[in-house]
């Protein structure tokens, strides 16, 4: 049975009962005894989240006849609004008790003067039982503080005496066949009084605050000049479409890893939802509003022929500046003395503040190739970068060293191919700065042509 009668009848069905309560009372023969139906409350989980419109707090409530006979119960009560004879108490031990906003008592309703002279009472027979389900509790009861309440169904009935062998002709109300309903004198009560459950407890939990920040994003070129120790100059990146994807919703598009290797099928699945960045009005500088904390990848995506077409990076759910204000993403460009160009990436050192940029990865359409790093500091950095390419390959030289001053520097390797393994080119870095020295390692991957990995028998990244 579900909630939804007809105000009406429900109040007729408690004046009836009502009467009867009054008139039981005042029976010197009538007794009281247990209840002849059982009740009992269950919520589908203990704990729920207030303010989550998604959540919402669902119960349970059985009733049975557990006398083991028939019985006879005041008329209405198979089909009463047993929803609104439930009674909270909580979330404090003395908070006082709440019961429905329909009933405004659990389900009470005002008191005739005069008893009637007969009245119609409903037919249980032994084992009888329902189950009424309740969606939203909240639907009649204000439970709008969290905490932990006490609940439980709370219901009066007054039983009438049965004989079925002078019982008069039955009702049967819903045309099954069966009677459901007898006609009996008030003054014949068996026995009155209330069907309470035991008590059913639930949590009601703070919802959870939504943390979010503003994703900052920052696109920049990086342009190098000839030799080891190149010129470098860097420009904003202004015409680039900024999108924003959830992960979990590249992972359900079957998409895995996310990375460079993988941004070309992201960009260009249409089924994927992204959202776009507005730009802020500095030139190179993109900006996401009001970001929910989670793993996400910004996509940059070329709006022209550039020779390049997606720079990304990966934004982790646990990055500590989630509800900080904003999230910082650099998203770096590079291209060589020839005005070719690659995706790059970046490292913040701190210790005072050392910043070095370096391919993503290097795209070989030729026997040789140049892998440039780029540094800017706050202070005096030593900067010593070694190369270790995969065998088959040969550097012009293992280490190259500067001192990196408040200034953009660069280093430049070239690396010859002398026809072996297409991997990544390991990278370690040894820097000092105020008489520490920190080493840290890093790699670039390698990315072939479609001409030379035809001529290789090479995939396209190389060789896993």
């Amino acid at each position: 049975m579900r909630p939804g009668k007809k105000t009406k009848k429900f109040l007729a069905l408690s004046t009836i009962l009502m009467s009867c309560l009054l008139l039981a009372a005042t029976l010197a023969f009538a007794e009281t005894g247990p209840s002849p139906v059982s009740a009992k409350l269950t919520f589908s989980k203990t704990s729920y989240t207030l303010g989550d419109p998604d959540e919402k707090i669902d119960a349970r409530i059985t009733l049975a006849n557990t006398s083991g006979e028939d019985v006879l119960l005041q008329g209405g009560f198979t089909e009463a609004w047993y929803h609104v004879y439930l009674y909270f108490q909580g979330p404090e031990p003395d908070s006082p008790i709440v019961t429905s906003a329909v009933s405004g008592a659990g389900g009470g309703a005002p008191t005739p003067q005069v008893p009637p002279p007969a009245v119609t009472a409903d037919y249980l027979k032994a084992g009888w039982l329902v189950n009424m389900d309740i969606e939203e509790v909240r639907t009649y009861y204000p439970l709008t503080e969290p905490g932990s309440y006490k609940a439980w169904f709370e219901m009066p009935y007054v039983q009438y005496e049965f004989d079925p062998g002078q019982a008069g002709e039955g009702i049967d109300t819903n045309g099954d066949g069966v009677p459901d309903q007898y006609k009996v004198p008030p003054l014949e009560v068996r026995s009155w009084g209330t069907i309470k459950s035991a008590a059913a407890y639930v949590t009601l939990a703070s919802a959870i605050p939504e943390v979010a920040s503003d994703v900052v994003v920052t696109a920049t070129e990086y342009v190098f000049g000839e030799g080891s120790h190149p010129g470098v100059t860097k420009k904003p990146l202004t015409q680039l479409q900024m999108r924003l994807y959830e992960e979990s919703a590249i992972a359900a598009a079957g998409i895995s890893p996310v990375n460079y290797k993988t941004y070309g099928a992201i960009a260009s699945n249409a089924l994927i939802p992204f959202t776009l960045a507005e730009k802020t009005g500095i030139p190179g500088e993109y900006r996401f509003e009001d970001v929910t904390m989670g793993g996400y990848l910004v996509l940059a995506c070329a709006s022209s022929l550039t020779g390049y077409q997606y720079l990304g990076r990966s934004i982790v759910a646990d990055d500590p500046n989630w509800g900080t204000g904003e999230i910082s993403v650099n998203l770096i460009l590079m291209a060589d003395k020839n005005n070719k160009k690659a995706a790059g990436k970046s490292k913040k050192i701190t210790g005072s503040e050392l910043f070095i940029v370096e391919p993503e990865y290097v795209e070989w359409t030729s026997d040789s190739e140049l892998y440039p790093f780029a540094f800017e500091s706050i202070g005096d950095w030593g900067v010593a970068v070694s190369v270790n390419p995969p065998e088959g390959f040969v550097p012009d030289y293992e280490t190259l060293t500067e001192t990196v001053s408040t200034e953009l520097d660069a280093l430049q390797f070239t690396i010859t191919d002398a026809g072996s393994k297409w991997k990544p080119t390991k990278v370690k870095y040894k820097l000092e700065h105020k008489g520490k020295t920190k080493h840290i390692e890093s790699e670039v991957g390698v990315k072939l042509s479609k001409k030379l990995s035809k001529e290789k028998k090479v995939e396209e990244w190389g060789e896993e």
